[in-house]
């Protein structure tokens, strides 16, 4: 496979080599760039940032290259019964970069699946009435999640 680039993304014959060789797979380079990190925005608001960093969708090596924000989020509606929340999906999707992809909202909410072609880089547990997403649970905003075991307490 000859070197070049695809949206950019940009990888090499050694880069897909080496991804072969520890099994293939997708998934995020750990310790390589700030790791496609998700942080609250310095002032929060309805959006967050994905930081830079490398990893691998379909033994393709992939790069974010520069910090950005995402697109602006909504908050459950609440519903019946009024506790309804939502979690959604904060994903890198090859040819097309960070995008969010909304879960439904539920009493118990489950996180909506991965795209393909796609790495999940982290979840945001929203609720009703919020006014923006924060790195840490203060029991009345959204907040981030990168642990995508991590059970909605």
């Amino acid at each position: 496979m000859p070197a070049g680039t695809i949206r950019g993304a940009d990888y090499t014959e050694i880069q897909y080599r080496m991804s072969l060789m520890s099994g293939g797979g997708d998934g995020v380079v750990r310790g390589d760039g700030n790791d496609m990190a998700v942080a609250e925005q310095g002032t929060p608001d309805m959006t967050v940032t994905v930081d830079t960093g490398r990893g691998f969708i379909g033994n393709l090596f992939i790069r974010q290259k520069a910090i950005e924000t995402s697109s602006t989020v909504t908050g459950p509606t609440g519903g019946a019964p009024a506790d309804l929340r939502r979690i959604d999906l904060v994903q890198f999707t090859r040819g097309s970069g960070i995008n969010i992809k909304a879960g439904t909202e539920d009493a118990s909410p489950t996180a909506p699946s991965t795209d393909s072609d796609s790495i999940v880089l982290a979840h945001l547990y929203l609720v009703k009435d919020m006014a923006s997403i924060k790195d840490a649970d203060d029991s009345s905003n959204g907040y981030i999640v990168i642990d995508a075991n991590k059970d909605w307490a």
